[in-house]
């Protein structure tokens, strides 16, 4: 009973949180981010136990092995609330910076790669296909990449490599923290604040 109640608690601040007037009170008052935080943590925070609740339904779940310290079946599904909590709060934010449309169907797509991954395994080489792919997707059609070289006619032959490199690169490196629990989310706060701080400083204006 307390548990129902508490999710009910929680659902009903989702809905509060985005009612039109609530929403406006946090950004008049140069509260944008903090909204951002609150509206994305009180999400995840009420979806997650129902993508646990049909991981163990379904059978998505991380068996025990000799490589891996937990003794029962680990739910799998954590990162579709986690998904659909930050796409949820990148829409109610509305700020939408030169290419992050095309950041986010490539997330979009990484995201349903991993969930068919976790359902049916899929073979290592297949993944980084994949992922170089949509890589050279949000570079081409987003116009993301590294400049470290730009003003030369061979430029992109190099930046563009640098650019898959990174993307596939962090792609991975996540996943690969993402072996103890808070692990991957706490170093994700730790490596986006001076992103924070430096969207700061070039867009006061949000």
């Amino acid at each position: 009973m307390r548990k129902i109640l508490w999710n009910t608690f929680l659902g009903l601040l989702i809905v509060f949180l985005t009612l039109p007037w609530v929403k406006s009170l946090y950004f008049n008052a140069g509260l944008r981010w903090q909204y951002i935080l609150i509206f994305s943590f009180v999400a995840a925070y009420f979806v997650t136990p129902f993508c646990r609740a049909l991981a163990l339904k379904a059978q998505v779940v991380d068996k025990p092995d000799w490589r891996k310290i937990h003794y029962h079946p680990t739910p799998l599904l954590g990162g579709v609330a986690v998904y659909a909590a930050f796409t949820a709060a990148l829409l109610l934010n509305g700020v939408f910076l030169p290419g992050m449309k095309a950041l986010l169907l490539g997330a979009t797509l990484i995201f349903v790669i991993g969930l068919v991954d976790d359902m049916h395994p899929l073979p290592a080489l297949l993944k980084l296909i994949f992922q170089v792919l949509i890589s050279l997707l949000v570079i081409l059609w987003g116009d993301v990449q590294f400049t470290f070289f730009y003003r030369a006619n061979w430029s992109p032959l190099i930046n563009i490599p640098l650019t898959v490199l990174w993307i596939v690169g962090l792609t991975n490196a996540m996943n690969f923290f993402d072996g103890l629990d808070g692990l991957a989310s706490a170093l994700s706060m730790v490596c986006g604040r001076p992103f924070g701080n430096l969207l700061g400083i070039l867009a006061p204006q949000l």
